[in-house]
């Protein structure tokens, strides 16, 4: 690539870096925080007086890949007592040159649709010129799983389909903000079974659960290696399903260390969901001080290989870095639905795994130490490396308290000169002024309800 012949050159923005080209070849990518205002030069430069260099150019392209019609969020869990606004995005420079519409569809009315339209479905214009985004209203109509399809008119692409899950409306099963003097026995259970078979901790006091200050404090030192710990598991056991899921939030408040066999030294603390045969998701902050960079993880029973079960664990992407790593307070979360969990971190979500367990859950967080160092020079007893984990405000719910039905109207069509409405709940009201009074409609059963178009303004309501 060194001669002076012809060479294609390529360079591609992003509007974080640019990644350049020779000849279809990648030379790598280079911070290039620019998104708007870029210019495009040919140059030729001659290094020294009196030198000169010829530099000739052909067939220029420059092109902006346009983005996708975009839903967001793109997955949308609610409960069936709530709505859930979405933002439809429509490429830029699309919509400056025509119109474009963009078509919402619910593959499944009987659990969720746009509100607006019918049939499940709303149409969304963008005139051209006009905002780019706009949103609508995803409103529950059962339990279970649904499906938007997003369609458009214009020659974009369509970055894909928006899931909505509509759940029970859950019950608080267990909350917990430690504020007394002794962790409560009626919830909690102490758990000393460490990662690895190994290991064993340092009894009382090396080791110990305590409340300080409204915090549980997990403290562990190892006794011998490797990942002995300590860790509060519920009394009670719980189910889980798909309409009914099963959610566990804790805050992380922070985590100390004391490193004995030097800065090789780890620590974790998470949380766990369990069956009774010990299959479980382990969330867990996996703390380093080396060149290594653990970060966020969960180990998972059974799992593909000894790492996912009882090694380092699987790296979560969306955590690595930032305030993430931080050591300090984090809300983690699982969603278990009888065949997966979730995992977030202060309401983002990680990743979903295998957990195909619904009943006899039990769930808790723990502190655990690696390994341990050289004797004390006084006593000749290894010191062990030592974990301190805070842990607060425990939350879980699950399984559903009763519904009561709300009426909504989800749409209307004009057939045959009749205002057809499709609503939902126990009546449907009209009124011939906004502000009432309003009286029942004859005849109105829900889905769907056909009314003869009169003069005069005529006011629904759907209760």
């Amino acid at each position: 690539m060194e001669d002076l012949g012809k060479h294609t050159m390529k360079l591609v923005a992003n509007g974080s870096s640019v990644e350049v080209f020779l000849d279809g070849v990648s030379g790598g990518s280079f911070p290039f925080e620019l998104s708007a205002g870029i210019f495009v030069e040919l140059g030729a430069y001659a290094q020294f007086m009196d030198e000169d260099v010829s530099g000739e150019f052909d067939n220029l392209s420059i092109e902006n890949v346009l983005p996708c019609v975009e839903g967001s969020p793109s997955s949308v869990l609610i409960t069936r007592a709530e709505n859930q606004e979405i933002t439809v995005t429509v490429p830029r420079l699309a919509n400056d040159a025509a119109d474009i519409s963009v078509t919402i569809k619910s593959n499944n009315p009987d659990v969720a649709i746009p509100a607006g339209g019918s049939n499940g479905s709303i149409t969304l214009t963008f005139p051209s010129g006009s905002s780019n985004s706009q949103t609508f209203t995803a409103i529950p109509t059962g339990l279970g799983a649904a499906e938007f399809s997003v369609s458009t008119d214009a020659d974009v692409c369509v970055a894909g389909s928006i899931s909505v899950e509509v759940i029970s409306i859950p019950e608080v099963f267990l909350t917990d903000d430690f504020s007394g003097d002794s962790v409560d026995t009626a919830k909690w259970r102490v758990d000393e079974t460490p990662l690895n078979e190994s290991g064993t901790l340092k009894p009382a006091p090396q080791s110990f659960i305590e409340i300080q200050n409204g915090e549980v404090v997990i403290h562990v030192e190892a006794e011998t290696p490797a990942w002995p710990g300590m860790a509060l598991l519920t009394v009670d056991t719980y189910s889980a399903s798909l309409t009914e899921p099963l959610t566990f939030e804790l805050d992380r408040k922070m985590v100390d260390f004391v490193l004995s066999s030097g800065v090789s030294s780890e620590s974790r603390t998470g949380m766990w969901a369990m069956n009774a045969n010990g299959d479980h998701v382990f969330f867990v902050d996996h703390t380093t001080h080396d060149a290594r960079n653990f970060g966020w993880r969960y180990n998972r029973r059974p799992g593909a290989d000894d790492n996912e079960e009882i090694g380092n664990g699987i790296n979560i992407p969306a955590f690595d870095g930032g305030s993430f790593d931080n050591r300090g307070d984090h809300r983690m979360k699982l969603v278990l639905n009888g065949s997966t969990a979730k995992l977030f971190l202060d309401d983002v979500f990680g990743i979903e795994v295998e957990f195909p367990y619904s009943e006899g859950i039990t769930l808790g967080f723990g502190s655990y130490a690696d390994d341990v160092g050289p004797a004390d020079p006084e006593t000749g007893e290894p010191l062990g490396n030592q974990t301190t984990g805070n842990f607060d405000n425990a939350l879980i719910t699950g399984g559903s308290v009763p519904f009561v039905e709300q009426g909504n109207i989800t749409g209307f069509t004009i057939q045959e000169g009749n205002l057809v409405i499709e609503w939902s709940g126990n009546q449907l009201l009209e009124s011939t002024s906004v502000t009432g009074p309003f009286a029942p409609v004859a005849g109105a059963v829900p889905p769907n309800s056909s009314i003869p178009i009169e003069d005069g303004a005529r006011f629904f309501i759907a209760e």
